[in-house]
């Protein structure tokens, strides 16, 4: 039965490559053209032996980590579990789709089937580690026995995370937490104690016993208490979501997947009846309602900022500075651009006007957004060894300056709807220009922190005013 399912199988997966190619020379026959083709071809083949010629000016740094195989090899062990981990929300690891679940329902033991996608998914896994491997080796200053005991251990670790993250994947949010810090603790642990008794050579040697050992545990439970719906579904929209097709005919394959967030927090509150004491409750639900249709826009706008921040923090002091002027007004754009959207929601229009309360609610849903950018500045300044107090006086300047920003620009959108051709007050003009020149010049001129006390009390006189 065994070779008869493998037989089966291996149909399976030759007509579905049949298809996949069919689309893909559709698609390539309307993207690019053969000469096209050829000559982007050649250009990236040209492009790997300038970068080849590049890397080789660091080899000193390859060298470097060749001399330390031992600590690299462990960090890798710690990498490649830590990925899959990760991936037990998202991916059983190995995908068994509609078509091979059939199978099962007809004279085939599931047992078989499932060791043939096993035996199929550690081929790939083989497969795509060996290109990955020897392109490495051609392009890179590292020599080819160190890839090739990197490239061994590779395959060997991903080969045995494959059956704990298939298991993992059915199992409830709460197992999967305290899986994750049982791991985390026991990993640390062992750790500490191969660091304190100086024997780190052995610790990859016994990372892969201890797999070896829980594959062993967990190979009769390989098809038990497994959630065959959720498998199915994840690995039918992996198998065909293909970038490349979705891009040229526009049609993007999203999973209707719950969010980490929203599977371990409860979301019965949504359910209860709004608390009518509290005035902005409602508009703050709406406001989140709204934001979520946006959030895939949100995070990109968020990377953009930290990316910023991240990179011009490694450059002289004008550009860090410039950096937060830079950081300060994306976030004033993004925060200002989806209050006018939100307006857009129908709802909205429908329930008691009140704007005092709607600017409030919008404000405490942008709080958090606002909050992490913080930490991510704050972290930054850590980095660079800034000195306590100067960290202290730059998250007050900024955090002051981002909110007078903020609010005076939502404010002059609010009069703009109560009259259509109201023109901003001269302090209205000036307050983002005036700080974002304060805040250039502060590093140079460190009484300018002054301007704080003049922006709290300009921040006063705004909150009344709102």
């Amino acid at each position: 039965m065994g070779s008869k399912t493998s037989s089966v199988i291996r149909f399976i997966h030759k007509s579905r490559r049949a298809k996949k190619k069919l689309l893909y020379r559709m698609a390539l026959g309307v993207a690019i053209d053969k000469t096209i083709a050829v000559y982007l071809s050649f250009f990236i083949g040209i492009g790997f032996f300038v970068i080849y010629d590049e890397l080789k000016k660091y080899k000193q740094w390859f060298d470097l980590v060749e001399d330390n195989a031992v600590y690299v090899l462990s960090i890798l062990a710690i990498i490649y579990s830590l990925r899959a981990l990760s991936l037990t929300s998202a991916s059983p690891g190995m995908y068994i789709t509609s078509a091979e679940y059939k199978l099962m329902t007809l004279p085939f033991k599931k047992e078989d089937v499932w060791f043939a996608i096993f035996v199929r998914t550690i081929c790939k896994t083989f497969l795509v580690q060996g290109v990955v491997f020897v392109l490495v080796t051609l392009f890179t200053p590292f020599t080819t026995t160190f890839m090739l005991q990197f490239f061994v251990f590779s395959v060997i670790i991903s080969v045995l995370l494959l059956l704990p993250q298939w298991y993992l994947y059915s199992l409830s949010i709460w197992t999967k937490v305290k899986v994750y810090f049982s791991f985390l603790f026991s990993f640390g642990l062992v750790r500490f104690l191969f660091f304190m008794l100086e024997i780190e050579d052995l610790f990859s040697f016994l990372f892969i016993v201890v797999l070896a050992i829980l594959n062993i545990v967990l190979w009769k439970k390989r098809v038990k208490k497994v959630d065959w719906k959720k498998v199915i579904e994840e690995s039918d929209r992996k198998i065909w979501n293909m970038f490349f097709i979705n891009k040229i005919s526009k049609v993007e394959i999203k999973p209707a997947r719950k969010s980490l967030m929203r599977q371990v927090i409860p979301q019965s509150y949504k359910k209860k009846p709004f608390d009518y004491k509290n005035k902005t409750v409602i508009f703050r639900r709406l406001w989140i309602k709204e934001l979520a249709k946006h959030k895939e826009a949100s995070w990109n706008t968020l990377a953009c900022i930290v990316l910023c921040l991240g990179v011009l923090s490694y450059q002289t002091v004008w550009l860090q500075a410039l950096s937060v002027i830079i950081a300060i007004f994306l976030v004033n754009q993004f925060i200002v651009s989806y209050f006018r959207a939100g307006f857009s929601e129908k709802l909205l229009h429908s329930i008691p006007w009140s704007m005092t309360n709607i600017v409030k609610a919008y404000l405490t849903c942008i709080t958090p957004f606002l909050f992490l950018l913080l930490i991510v500045y704050v972290v930054l300044l850590m980095i660079h060894h800034v000195s306590l107090m100067m960290i202290i006086l730059q998250v007050i300047l900024v955090s002051i300056a981002t909110i007078c920003i903020v609010q005076t620009n939502v404010a002059v959108q609010v009069k703009k709807m109560n009259h259509k051709w109201y023109k901003s007050s001269v302090l209205e003009q000036i307050i983002s220009p005036v700080t974002y020149i304060i805040i250039f010049f502060v590093a140079y001129q460190p009484l300018l922190y002054v301007y704080i006390v003049i922006l709290i009390v300009y921040w006063l006189y705004l909150s009344r005013t709102l």
